[in-house]
């Protein structure tokens, strides 16, 4: 029976996590991180959607730093079954009317959520560290929590985790 708690970190926080200047509430919330000791895991999906675009903007120093943060945590990498499940949720978001995408789209938050729900098997609560408030919360009905980046910050001054409801 899974016991522990594991957050999964979306490509935009994730881009402030390896960011060469960081910010002193993002040190803060690592340590809040570690002070838990909940684990902190990184997508294969979300280090592809940052990646490419400091590829892009040639931000070498931050490539270095992701490279690090993902020695660091554990690297998520994605499985057959992730992709499996990610087709599953793209087609019912669909049939219900909320999809997350442009209908061709990869779309990189069913494929997240594919790899959380991977996560269930291990752990007692998954949640994905998110800016994102529109796609991110419609995974609750599949038991993914959303911890949004702006109230984790917050909520890492008062030792407290107050999820997206």
């Amino acid at each position: 029976m899974p016991s522990e708690t594991v957050v999964l970190i979306d490509s935009g926080p994730l881009g402030k996590l390896v960011d060469p200047e960081q910010h002193p509430e993002v040190k803060d919330w690592l340590a809040f991180m570690k002070k838990r000791k909940i684990l902190i895991r990184v997508p294969q999906i979300c280090d592809y959607e940052l990646r490419r675009e400091l590829i892009l903007q040639n931000f070498t120093k931050s490539i270095g730093r992701l490279d690090r943060f993902q020695q660091q945590n554990q690297f998520l990498p994605l499985s057959e079954d992730d992709f499996f499940e990610a087709a599953e949720i793209w087609a019912g978001l669909r049939k219900t009317g909320q999809p997350t995408s442009d209908d061709r789209g990869l779309d990189g938050d069913v494929i997240l959520a594919a790899q959380a729900i991977s996560q269930q098997q291990e752990f007692e609560q998954v949640i994905i560290l998110t800016e994102n408030e529109r796609h991110i919360p419609r995974f609750q009905p599949w038991g993914i929590h959303t911890w949004l980046w702006k109230q984790a910050i917050v909520d890492c001054r008062y030792g407290e985790i107050n999820l997206y409801q």
